[in-house]
C-alpha cells in the first residue's frame, strides 16, 4: 500500500483519489514530483525511520549493528538538536526531526500539489500519463 509522510499527505490522496475517476494516476502525481523541500523532508522522514528501527531492536532486547549506529549518527550530525553528545539517542533523533519535519512537510506538499497542478493545465493526457521532451523557459 501507500505510505505518507504526514496526515495532510494522506488526506490530499485520499481526497485525489476519490475525485480522480477519469485519469486516477492523477491521484498520487503530486507525490511523485519532487520539490525544493523534498529531499529535506525524505531524509528526516528516513532518520525518524532509522532511530525507530533501532528503538525497536533495543526494546526488543536486540543490538544494533555498529552499521546502524553510524547511520543513526550520521543523520542526528545534520539535524539541529538531535545530537548533543558522543551518544546518540534514537529518541532524541526522533523528536528533533519530527520537530524540523512539521516546519517543512506542509510547503513540500503544497510545493509538489502546485507543480502537479500547474503539470496537468499545461499538458494534454497523452504527455501527462508519458512524459514529454524538456521545454526551453526562455530565459
Amino acid at each position: 500500500m501507500y505510505e505518507f509522510a504526514t496526515f495532510q499527505e494522506a488526506r490530499f490522496f485520499r481526497r485525489s483519489v476519490t475525485g480522480a475517476k477519469k485519469h486516477p494516476w492523477k491521484a498520487w502525481a503530486s507525490l511523485e514530483l519532487i520539490g525544493p523541500l523534498s529531499p529535506r523532508t525524505a531524509f528526516l522522514t528516513h532518520a525518524v525511520g532509522t532511530a525507530e528501527q533501532i528503538q525497536r531492536l533495543i526494546e526488543a532486547g536486540h543490538r544494533p549493528s555498529g552499521s546502524a549506529w553510524q547511520l543513526l549518527r550520521q543523520f542526528a550530525g545534520n539535524i539541529p538538536g538531535a545530537l548533543d553528545s558522543e551518544r546518540v539517542e534514537p529518541v532524541r533523533v526522533i523528536s528533533a526531526a519530527r520537530t524540523e519535519a512539521a516546519v517543512h512537510q506542509v510547503s513540500d506538499i503544497a510545493d509538489r500539489r502546485a507543480a502537479a497542478t500547474r503539470a496537468w493545465s499545461r499538458l494534454n493526457d497523452v504527455e501527462q500519463l508519458f512524459g514529454t521532451a524538456p521545454h526551453s523557459t526562455g530565459s
